[in-house]
């Protein structure tokens, strides 16, 4: 599983019992973290003009 750093700064703006559920399932399972980079913002740009994503 790969989790992106903005999918982890998302987290944290939950509130603390939210928090404490997500953060305990991440917990259970092995992940990848992704950082973004210039990179990474133009092959997202590139799918959202190819339709892939909204």
């Amino acid at each position: 599983m790969y989790i992106s750093d903005i999918v982890l700064n998302e987290i944290s703006g939950c509130i603390q019992e939210k928090l404490d559920i997500l953060l305990g399932y991440l917990k259970q399972v092995q992940y990848h973290l992704i950082y973004t980079d210039e990179d990474t913002v133009e092959l997202a740009e590139k799918f959202i003009d190819f339709g892939t994503v909204a």
